[in-house]
């Protein structure tokens, strides 16, 4: 029955999703509503058709760029995040939200030593943003360079005490072995 009336509204909720205007920004916003409701491939299908369609403006082509490589890494789909990351910032160099997609697609897939200028990008840009650095202690642990680990998730933590993942986080790298 609960899968039926999500269903059902998920249904209602691309309906509404339609513009009269652009089919485009149609797709578009039908793919943030099949994102949220954890249908990555529908959400990707429905950026792919925005993306094609050819009649965003330069601002909304990169952030359909961006939401289809989140996408993408929730499918576990790496390659796919980075190159339409890559696409993101083309269009758009400032976009914090894409350097930090294209870092956590590198960080993913084992790619530290590319992810870890994307991370201090994202958080130069924005430096208001949690999982940002959060995202950057998580690449520079990975790394080996625990002082500067530490000192992102402790930014991340400064930006919202109660992030757990932070947490352990900076507790795993002011541990010291063997105590």
């Amino acid at each position: 029955m609960f899968r039926v009336v999500t269903l059902f509204c998920l249904a209602a909720l691309l309906a509404a999703c339609v513009s009269r205007t652009d089919p485009a920004v149609s797709d578009y916003r039908r793919g943030l509503a099949a994102f949220s409701a954890g249908l990555t491939d529908r959400a990707i299908a429905f950026y792919t058709s925005a993306i094609d369609r050819d009649t965003l403006n330069k601002e909304d082509l990169s952030i359909a760029y961006e939401r289809r490589c989140a996408a993408h890494i929730a499918n576990g789909s790496f390659a796919f995040a980075v190159a339409d990351c890559t696409e993101a910032l083309t269009l758009n160099d400032r976009f914090a939200r894409a350097y930090n997609g294209r870092c956590w697609a590198n960080a993913r897939s084992s790619q530290l030593s590319e992810a870890a200028p994307d991370c201090e990008q994202a958080v130069a840009l924005d430096r208001d943003e949690k999982s940002f650095a959060h995202n950057l202690g998580f690449v520079y642990e990975g790394l080996g360079e625990m002082d500067k680990a530490q000192k992102a998730y402790g930014q991340a933590l400064a930006l919202d005490p109660a992030y757990l993942e932070a947490r352990e986080g900076l507790e795993r790298v002011t541990t010291t072995p063997g105590t």
